[in-house]
């Protein structure tokens, strides 16, 4: 029971912490783009930033509508035609931010 209580414990001071590196990362990536940095070496490893655009996620409900609208233009049209237009057609974009730090690896062989 006592060490249920520990863990228990352990996880919300996790949590926080998490929470507190969240909001510092937001602020580093945010001045690391408005700065043009890519890469910031500290003394504990480098920071790398990235910036990557990427096709929204295709909803399930969005998929319904694109096969209904394409079989009702085309009654009879093949699978592979539907498909096409359902995943090759014009997605939105968007931009996703990441941060990660890498730490140097120290070899101990000469």
């Amino acid at each position: 029971m006592d060490l249920d209580d520990v863990i228990r414990k352990l996880n919300v001071a996790l949590r926080e912490r998490r929470t507190h590196q969240r909001a510092f990362t937001t602020k580093i990536q945010a001045f690391m783009i408005k700065h043009k940095y890519d890469n910031l070496s500290t003394k504990h490893g480098n920071i790398i930033s990235s910036v990557r655009v990427v096709k929204v996620p295709i909803k399930l409900a969005e998929l319904r509508e694109t096969f209904m609208a394409a079989a009702n233009e085309k009654p009879g049209s093949d699978v592979d035609v539907l498909v096409r237009q359902a995943f090759e057609g014009g997605r939105p974009t968007k931009t996703v931010p990441t941060l990660r730090r890498v730490i140097p690896k120290v070899n101990l062989r000469f």
